[in-house]
């Protein structure tokens, strides 16, 4: 009986990583997305929108947040970011920061985007440039991204999200050969409780 457990085990073990396409990491910025699992598509009114969904960038007041994690205790491993969601003539716009790592490897991004709401639909756009630079003679390399998202409600305290990243399908610019950034899509919807629950 127990083999039989360990074997199914194993089996269940090994499809799911077999499964995996791809792993990424640092792809969603902020407390409140990382508490949520990275569960941000349709999460209304996000300070962090612009890293996740741009069309859930906060549309209420000029918001700024700053958001830093080091992870494991290494200083080599610490992500640090800000964000600035401002509210102007016709509809929102955000501007994001964005790190990690050292000079051995490093990630920088720089985000900019733009929210418009019409009859309850939320749709949003982001512009991002993504650097990567690997330490010595490694070079770097910089690429120039879009993303699109949209929101709506469906109910008082239901709503659905989608997001499009990296429709352009930019790749880094290394002096060697090129590497494409990953594209992603996501669905999802929200359900907000009740103030008395």
């Amino acid at each position: 009986m127990i083999q039989r457990f360990e074997l199914l085990w194993v089996l269940s073990f090994l499809s799911v990583l077999l499964s995996i396409s791809d792993a990424l990491g640092q792809v969603i910025i902020g407390a409140k997305s990382v508490a949520l699992g990275n569960a941000t598509t349709a999460l209304y009114e996000d300070t962090w929108g612009l890293f996740s969904n741009p069309a859930t960038i906060s549309s209420d007041e000029y918001k700024v947040g700053f958001y830093g994690l080091r992870n494991y205790g290494f200083p080599e491993l610490t992500d640090v970011s800000s964000i600035i969601n401002v509210p102007i003539t016709v509809g929102d716009a955000a501007l994001g920061f964005y790190r990690f790592g050292d000079d051995l490897y490093s990630e920088t991004n720089f985000n900019v985007g733009y929210k418009y709401e019409f009859n309850g639909i939320h749709a949003g756009v982001s512009l991002q440039y993504r650097h990567l630079s690997l330490g010595g003679d490694y070079g770097s390399g910089g690429a120039l991204n879009l993303s699109l998202g949209v929101l709506s409600q469906l109910s008082r305290s239901v709503w659905l999200g989608a997001k499009l990243r990296n429709i352009n399908r930019a790749k880094y610019n290394f002096e060697f050969n090129d590497e494409e950034l990953p594209q992603d899509m996501s669905i999802g919807l929200m359900y907000k409780l009740e103030e008395k629950a």
